[in-house]
C-alpha cells in the first residue's frame, strides 16, 4: 500500500512539473502601493500639512516596508461594499469605487445584485399575496357578521366560534370580534407603510454611518511622517496615509535589539485585532443573510402575527422589529463606537497599542450583549404563547 502511494504520489509530482497550472497570483505594483497610500517624499512633495505620528527612521530596521491594507476594520465598517449591503428595496447595490479593483470586489458586487433581486422579488410577490389575503378577510369578515347577526348558530367555516350567532353574546365573544377586526385593519395600515419604514431604518442606519464618512476607506485619517530614513543610500524624509492596522504593522519594524518588547507588544495587537476584523466580516455578512431574509418574508410575517393575535397569542410582530433594527443598527453603532475609542485616539494606539485589545473587548461585549438580548425577547415570547395555549 505505501508502495502505490509514492508511486502515485511521484505521478502528481511528475505531472504538475511537466503541465504546470495555470495560476493566477494577483498583488500591487509599487506605484499602486504609492497611491492607495498616498506615498510622498518630503524632499520631492514638501511637507504634510497635517500629521498624526512622527516617527524617527534611525530607530527602525532599514528598508522600512510600507503597509497596504485594503480590507481594514475601516473597509468594513464605513466603506458600503457590495457584498455587506443591507439596501435591499431601493437604489443601487455598492460597489467599489477605487481605480484598482481586485476579482474578490467584482465577485462581490455580482453576489450582492443576485441577492438584491431575489429579495426584491420574494418581497413583492409576498405583499402582493398579503394584501390579496388581508382583502379576502375583509369579505370573509363581512359575510361572518352578517350571518351572525341573522343565526343563532355557530358557523362551520373558520373562525366561526369568533361570530357566534344570537344575542346571547358574552363579553369574550364580542372581545374576539373586536380583536379581529382590528388586527385586519393594523394589518392593513402596517403592510402598506411597511416598505416605507424598512427603507427610512436602513437610511437612518447609513447616515449615522456617514457621520464619520471623512474617514472612510481611500480617504484615511492616520497620516505617518518618518524622518531620517535611509533610501538608496541618502536620507530622505516620507510620509504615508493607513489605518490603525497599518500603523500597528509598520510600528512592529523598530529596531529588534532595542526595542524588542515594543515590536512583540504591536504584533500582538495587530493580529488581536486582525482577527476581529475577520470576525466582523463574518458578522456583517451574517447581518446581511438575515437582514435579506427578514426583508423577503416580513408580508407574510404580518398576516402570521395577525392570526397570533386573534388567537390570543402574543405575535411575532415585536420580534421581528426588535432583530431587525438590532441588525440594522449594529453596524453605524460599532462603526460610532470605534470612531470614538479608536480613530479619535490614534496618538494613544501608538504609544499604547494594548490599548486596541480595551477597544475590541468592549465591541465584543456589545455585540455579545445584543445577542443575549434578542434571544431573552424571543424566548419570553414563546414562554407567553405556551402559557396562552394552556390557557
Amino acid at each position: 500500500m505505501k508502495k502505490i502511494k509514492k508511486v502515485i504520489f511521484m505521478i502528481v509530482i511528475a505531472f504538475l512539473a511537466i503541465c504546470q497550472m495555470n495560476l493566477k497570483t494577483y498583488s500591487y505594483s509599487l506605484e499602486e502601493v504609492k497611491y492607495l497610500t498616498n506615498f510622498k517624499i518630503v524632499q520631492e512633495d514638501g511637507a504634510p500639512s497635517r500629521y498624526d505620528i512622527l516617527m524617527d527612521a534611525s530607530d527602525m530596521i532599514k528598508n522600512q516596508r510600507i503597509p497596504c491594507i485594503r480590507k481594514s476594520i475601516d473597509s468594513i465598517l464605513y466603506h458600503d461594499e457590495a457584498l455587506l449591503n443591507i439596501n435591499f428595496l431601493t437604489g443601487q447595490a455598492a460597489s467599489s469605487d477605487d481605480n484598482v479593483e481586485t476579482v474578490f470586489e467584482q465577485t462581490g458586487d455580482k453576489i450582492s445584485q443576485t441577492i438584491r433581486s431575489i429579495v426584491q422579488a420574494s418581497f413583492k410577490i409576498l405583499r402582493y399575496i398579503t394584501f390579496a389575503a388581508t382583502l379576502t378577510l375583509l369579505i370573509y369578515i363581512a359575510v361572518m357578521l352578517v350571518y351572525s347577526g341573522i343565526s343563532k348558530k355557530e358557523s362551520f367555516l373558520p373562525f366561526g366560534s369568533f361570530f357566534k350567532g344570537g344575542k346571547g353574546k358574552n363579553p369574550e365573544q364580542h372581545s374576539k370580534e373586536k380583536r379581529f377586526v382590528e388586527q385586519w385593519i393594523i394589518s392593513i395600515l402596517i403592510l402598506t407603510i411597511l416598505p416605507y419604514a424598512i427603507n427610512l431604518i436602513v437610511s437612518f442606519s447609513s447616515f449615522i454611518t456617514d457621520l464619520t464618512d471623512q474617514y472612510r476607506t481611500g480617504e484615511d485619517s492616520i497620516i505617518v511622517y518618518v524622518q531620517n530614513s535611509q533610501i538608496d543610500g541618502e536620507n530622505v524624509d516620507y510620509y504615508f496615509e493607513t489605518n490603525i492596522e497599518g500603523l500597528l504593522m509598520f510600528q512592529s519594524q523598530y529596531d529588534w535589539e532595542r526595542f524588542a518588547i515594543k515590536n512583540i507588544v504591536n504584533l500582538i495587537s495587530g493580529i488581536i485585532l486582525t482577527i476581529f476584523k475577520i470576525f466582523l466580516y463574518v458578522l456583517f455578512i451574517l447581518r446581511m443573510v438575515i437582514v435579506a431574509i427578514l426583508t423577503a418574508i416580513s408580508p407574510i410575517l404580518l398576516l402570521i402575527h395577525a392570526f397570533m393575535k386573534i388567537n390570543g397569542n402574543k405575535g411575532i410582530l415585536k420580534n421581528w422589529f426588535m432583530l431587525y433594527f438590532l441588525c440594522v443598527l449594529s453596524k453605524p453603532v460599532l462603526a460610532l463606537t470605534y470612531y470614538i475609542l479608536a480613530k479619535t485616539n490614534v496618538y494613544l494606539v501608538s504609544e499604547n497599542p494594548l490599548y486596541i485589545l480595551i477597544i475590541v473587548a468592549f465591541m465584543v461585549g456589545m455585540i455579545v450583549l445584543s445577542i443575549g438580548a434578542i434571544r431573552k425577547s424571543f424566548k419570553n415570547t414563546a414562554k407567553k404563547n405556551i402559557v396562552n395555549k394552556n390557557t
